[in-house]
C-alpha cells in the first residue's frame, strides 16, 4: 500500500528546487510538489539531492482525489468474501480510469489488484468442490491430531488432507512402538469411516 500523507513542509527539504510548491509525502518517504503549471511530481528521497524526479499526477485534483480514495488500497480483511473482493477489484479499475496520466494512481491500482487477484483466486478455490473437501480432511487432520495426544502417543504427529487424493489423509511420525503403523491405523481408521483412507509416512528425521 502507498499512502500519501499531505503535508506543505519544506522541513527537513534542504536544496528543494525553487518553482515547486510541496505538497505531501508518500510512506516511502518520497516528496510530492507542483511545479508552476499544476502537474504533480514525485521526488525520490535519499539521492542526496532534489535532481530526480517523475511525473506523480496530472493536477493537484488527481492528488487530492488519491488522498480520499486511498484506503482502498489497504489489505482486505481476511474473512472478506468473495463479493466483496470483486467489489472492491471494480472500485480500483473504475479509479484508475478516472486519472488519466497519473502514473502515482496506475503503479497503486496495479500493485493492488496484483495481491486482489490472488486473494480472489484463494475465495474461488475454497468455494469449489476441492477446495471444500481439503478443508473438511484439513479439519479431520486436526482431530485425529488431537485423537494421538489424547491417546498417549508421544512424538510430533502431523494429519494432513493428501495432496493429489481427494479420498486420503496422510499421517506423518515415527512410528514407534507402541504407536506403531497398525496401532496409529487402529486408532484412526474408524475417525476417518470408508470412503477415506489413511497413508502413514515415516518423518524424514525419525
Amino acid at each position: 500500500m502507498t499512502t500519501i500523507r499531505l503535508d506543505e513542509s519544506t522541513a527537513g527539504l534542504a536544496g528543494f528546487p525553487a518553482g515547486f510548491t510541496v505538497l505531501g509525502r508518500d510512506d516511502l518517504g518520497d516528496v510530492l510538489a507542483s511545479d508552476g503549471k499544476g502537474k504533480v511530481w514525485r521526488f525520490p528521497h535519499g539521492n542526496g539531492d532534489w535532481n530526480t524526479r517523475s511525473v506523480a499526477f496530472a493536477s493537484r485534483a488527481q492528488l487530492d482525489a488519491y488522498v480520499a480514495f486511498q484506503h482502498w488500497f489497504a489489505t482486505e480483511d481476511a474473512t472478506a468474501d468473495l463479493a466483496t473482493l470483486q467489489a472492491k477489484q471494480q472500485a480500483l479499475r473504475a479509479f484508475r480510469t478516472s486519472q488519466p496520466r497519473a502514473p502515482y494512481t496506475k503503479d497503486a491500482v496495479e500493485g493492488a489488484l496484483e495481491s486482489l487477484r490472488d486473494e480472489i483466486a484463494d475465495r474461488r478455490f475454497q468455494a469449489s468442490a476441492k477446495g471444500n473437501s481439503i478443508a473438511a480432511r484439513q479439519e479431520l487432520g486436526s482431530r485425529c491430531e488431537q485423537a494421538l495426544r489424547d491417546a498417549g502417543a508421544g512424538g510430533a504427529w502431523m494429519v494432513r488432507a493428501h495432496v493429489s487424493n481427494r479420498r486420503a489423509l496422510v499421517v506423518m511420525g515415527d512410528f514407534a512402538a507402541p504407536w506403531t503403523e497398525a496401532q496409529v491405523r487402529a486408532l484412526l481408521q474408524p475417525l476417518l469411516g470408508k470412503r477415506l483412507e489413511l497413508v502413514c509416512v515415516q518423518r524424514p528425521d525419525s
